[in-house]
């Protein structure tokens, strides 16, 4: 066999390690649920899917979060269309097209100019793996102590995979519907502050 042949199949191997079974998943998830917690500035790159009965949108999202301000590109292939949404202390800008427009909350500005109800402060802790606070939920775990699926305010939350950043395991794949919506996330980058 060619050694490049060998090398590409090292390689592969080594990129999806395999996890043991935590001994205590409940208490894997309570030290993870801290870390994830004190995680305020992050940055991901990766693919949105918006679905509901009548529309669908496939584009590249972009999301940056620094404390309470943050940045979300949404556009289309190739960098067609889109929607910017930038936010910081309770008031929040969007533009898209010819609109630009300032209000004080991104989920209903999102839905004045597209139409979709998307979540956006609850997809903040959702795509980092955590229960928004201060809401009720209910969760289950996988056998590593990081959610498999969680309930709240009207959405079920499936994390479909999760990839090793830092030593950690951040949602690589996180699936939101509800009974109007469908949003579907694939992260192809996580940015972390160095620690």
């Amino acid at each position: 066999m060619p050694v490049f042949l060998i090398l590409l199949l090292l390689s592969a191997c080594s990129s999806t390690p395999v996890l043991k079974p935590v001994d205590d998943p409940q208490a894997s998830w309570q030290q993870r649920r801290q870390w994830l917690a004190a995680i305020e500035n992050w940055d991901i790159e990766g693919r949105i899917a918006i679905r509901s009965y009548d529309q669908a949108v496939n584009a590249n999202l972009h999301w940056k979060q620094d404390g309470d301000v943050f940045a979300i590109e949404i556009t289309g292939p190739l960098g067609q269309g889109g929607v910017s949404l930038h936010g910081e202390r309770g008031t929040v800008r969007l533009i898209s097209g010819d609109v630009d427009e300032v209000a004080s909350d991104a989920q209903e500005l999102l839905f004045l100019h597209t139409g979709y109800v998307v979540p956006i402060d609850a997809l903040k802790y959702w795509i980092r793996g955590l229960p928004q606070p201060n809401g009720g939920s209910q969760h289950s775990l996988d056998d590593q102590g990081r959610l498999a699926q969680l309930s709240q305010d009207q959405w079920k939350v499936r994390f479909r995979a999760y990839e090793l950043y830092q030593a950690h395991s951040l949602p690589k794949k996180v699936f939101v519907d509800n009974h109007q919506l469908s949003v579907r996330i694939v992260i192809d980058k996580w940015s972390l502050p160095q620690s």
